[in-house]
């Protein structure tokens, strides 16, 4: 599907955890009702809700032919996150990777993206980079957050027991 011309993103820092999908968040449609569309990200397939002019409208379409959200980015940590998630979800494990690292970049103390490139680095089995940035990312309170500390820190220690 195209996105037919209308813009759309989102502004949400989305946390990746693949266990936790989908993950549903608006995005700006110029086009529809409160100039807003619904996107669930599931990991077959992505879900787009919107209404025109008082009719609703579903898209239910498979991950691999999606390609109706574009995601303006601007230098912004939380849209190079956004769209690392989108990617990661996609499969493309190499250019999540890049858009995760690019989000630190822009925001050093950016938990999240920490957390999201520390569970592509452990599916990659590259421990000693998952254990830094999971490490990173109970430092700048992450995990504490979501409640996850307990969690983490079992990531960790498993990671360790490999190398």
């Amino acid at each position: 599907m195209e996105a037919g011309g209308i813009a759309a993103g989102s502004s949400c820092a989305q946390r990746l955890d693949p266990f936790s999908l989908p993950v549903r968040f608006a995005a700006a449609d110029e086009a529809a009702d409160e100039r807003l569309r619904i996107v669930d990200l599931h990991r077959e397939r992505v879900v787009l809700r919107r209404s025109v002019r008082g009719m609703r409208m579903t898209l239910n379409l498979p991950v691999n032919s999606f390609r109706g959200v574009a995601i303006r980015l601007l230098p912004d940590a939380e849209a190079f996150n956004a769209r690392g998630t989108v990617l990661y979800a996609r499969g493309n494990l190499e250019d999540a990777l890049k858009d995760y690292s690019e989000a630190i970049r822009l925001q050093p103390e950016f938990a999240i993206a920490y957390y999201n490139r520390a569970l592509i680095s452990r599916q990659q089995e590259r421990p000693v980079a998952a254990i830094a940035d999971f490490r990173r990312y109970l430092d700048l309170g992450g995990a504490a957050r979501h409640g996850e500390t307990e969690k983490v820190r079992g990531m960790i220690r498993e990671l360790q027991e490999k190398l």
